[in-house]
């Protein structure tokens, strides 16, 4: 891939529009606003830094980073 189609490719905006909530004891991403379940994890950074990964936009997330762990795992 050369340099010119990587840079259209990285301004060219998310590649899908996701929200983060949670679903009993674990966290799920899902798609917005069709709100069909793609991952579904204990760890809800992990499911943020996978969107990042994926160039997916977190349009909508119920949680503080601080309090993820907290109220799934309750230390």
């Amino acid at each position: 891939m050369s340099s010119v189609t990587h840079q259209a490719d990285a301004t060219t905006g998310p590649k899908r529009t996701v929200s983060l909530r949670r679903d009993d004891d674990e966290f799920v991403v899902s798609s917005w606003p069709g709100d069909v379940i793609i991952f579904r994890n204990r760890d809800a950074e992990a499911l943020r830094k996978t969107c990042r990964f994926l160039r997916w936009q977190i349009v909508s997330d119920l949680f503080v980073f601080e309090d993820d762990r907290h109220s799934v795992h309750g230390k």
